[in-house]
Parts: structure tokens; sequence; C-alpha cells
């Protein structure tokens, strides 16, 4: 099994919507989140300053974000980000 590059942890839960940290498992620094973009309803990564990415790095947050997006999709009465 790979072993993945990155980890999701809950940064805030908001009323319809969850703000994820983006942490790198080598060597536990905090390289950017997901959030809520109103103007676009979606799911957004946004990376900080002076950070880069590999295509696999990239892949694990392309999944995380569709994630949350099939979550929020849900039928009313289902919480988003659970």
């Amino acid at each position: 099994m790979k072993k993945e590059n990155l980890r999701f942890e809950l940064y805030q839960q908001k009323p319809k919507t969850v703000v994820l940290s983006v942490i790198s498992n080598h060597g536990d620094i905090e390289l950017g989140r997901i959030g809520w973009y109103p103007h676009w309803r979606q799911y957004v990564f946004i990376p900080f300053k002076d950070t880069i990415y590999s295509w696999d790095c990239m892949q694990e947050i392309i999944n995380k974000i569709t994630s949350l997006k099939d979550k929020t999709t849900k039928p009313s009465g289902e919480e988003a980000g659970k």
C-alpha cells in the first residue's frame, strides 16, 4: 500500500462547510488549506507562499476536494465535511 504524503486536519468547522489544514507527512509542515470559495461555489486549495507540490501530492489534494464535494452535495439533512 502506498504511503500518503499529506494529511488533512480540521482547521475550522463552519455551519455548512469545513476548512482543512493540508500538512506534509514529511516534516509536519502546514502547506496550505482547503476551504469553500463562495464565488465559485466549490472547495479550493489555497497554498501557502513558497510551497511546491509533486503530482502525487496534487492528486491527494484533488482526491480530498472531490470527497468534500461529494459530501457537500448529499441530500439535505446530512452535514458537509463529515
